[in-house]
């Protein structure tokens, strides 16, 4: 069942959820050991966009705390006690607890024993179709999207609607999480934040299972560690003198561009001093005419090919039947003309492609 703890009275016309009231609530959550934990914010600076609610629960009840009739703060001897707090991506809620200076000792990040157990394959995987993942019998987490040409794709996420579904079989409706920066705190968020701390220990019970056969426990407990330190060197930040940075970023545009330039003029250099047409370039092209090859010059500028004089002779060949008696057969021309010159690489580099 979802509580909502507010002075909001507005929010409270409405049997989705019920209200109690937060010494209630509080002392609920002190009998519990393991708590579910996730905060829902007016955007993603911890610095700029302000705390809208946070909830904690286990399985059978979710409490929706409204910030700003009862801050965060108050709860900072329930964070800060031997109590362990899932959370899903838990590095994004702790830097807003670091803001109210709480710092809980005990934390778990589902987000990251998903990844950890699938071995951060999020980071390059670019989808399948959902008959491949079937014909092959996979396992991991996905979410639908659409690739360019328009297809339903399965790609690998970690995300909670993700996970939740692949582990569990139960469908999240994360619609409302989008709206949440224009709408604030409504009876539809409040179920939605509600929501969120539902079945994390569900999840990370199914998790345990292949990280105990996978023998992760010791990389989990090292993740769930270290989630701290990253989110708190986030929350930090580092120093930065934008006045200097901007002039190491001039200098290192003018080391570039000459860079650039010696290495053009050596290029150019190597080839005028070995001959500059080493090279050549096939032009093709397809033409419909009668049988006899005939192919005038004008017609020959009109299709593109004259360029230089051929450096062989054309190469010439029937290809298929044009579909029409008046114009007569499909051919084809290949000419080979010098190249002098020196191609740009449009395709990429190995790594960013």
């Amino acid at each position: 069942m979802i509580y909502l703890i507010s002075n909001q009275k507005s929010l409270f016309e409405t049997d989705i959820y019920k209200e109690i009231s937060f010494k209630d609530a509080k002392e609920y959550l002190w009998e519990l050991k393991r708590i579910q934990f996730d905060t829902e914010t007016m955007g993603l600076d911890v610095h700029t966009k302000p705390l809208l609610c946070y909830q904690l629960g286990h399985k059978a009840n979710q409490f929706v705390f409204d910030q700003s009739s009862y801050s965060i703060n108050l709860m900072k001897d329930l964070f800060e006690s031997d109590r362990t707090f899932i959370g899903h991506n838990i590095g994004f809620d702790l830097k807003y607890l670091y803001y109210y200076n709480i710092w809980p000792p005990h934390v778990v990040d589902t987000m990251l024993r998903e990844q950890l157990i699938w071995l951060g394959w999020s980071g390059f995987y670019k989808g399948i179709y959902p008959y491949e993942y079937k014909n092959n019998e996979y396992k991991w987490p996905y979410l639908e999207a659409t690739n360019k040409e328009g297809d339903i794709i399965y790609k690998f996420s970690t995300a909670l609607k993700a996970v939740a579904k692949n582990r569990l079989g139960i469908e999240l409706d994360k619609t409302v999480r989008g709206m949440i920066t224009k709408v604030g705190l409504t009876p539809e968020v409040v179920q939605y934040a509600g929501t969120d701390v539902e079945h994390l220990e569900d999840i990370e019970a199914s998790q345990q299972i292949d990280i105990d056969r996978e023998n992760l426990q010791k990389a989990c407990d090292l993740e769930n560690e270290f989630v701290k330190v990253m989110a708190y060197t986030e929350f930090c930040g580092a120093k930065l003198d934008r006045k200097k940075w901007e002039a190491k970023m001039a200098k290192d545009k003018a080391k570039l561009d000459k860079a650039v330039g010696e290495l053009n003029s050596y290029v150019l250099k190597y080839f005028n001093e070995h001959g500059g047409n080493i090279r050549t370039k096939t032009v093709t092209t397809e033409h419909v005419v009668d049988t006899q090859w005939s192919h005038n010059s004008e017609e020959t500028e009109k299709f593109g090919i004259k360029l230089w004089d051929p450096s062989k002779k054309t190469k010439r060949y029937y290809t298929r039947d044009s579909g029409n008696d008046e114009l007569g057969l499909l051919y084809c021309e290949e000419l080979e003309f010098p190249f002098p010159y020196v191609d740009q690489n449009l395709q990429g580099d190995l790594f960013l492609g």
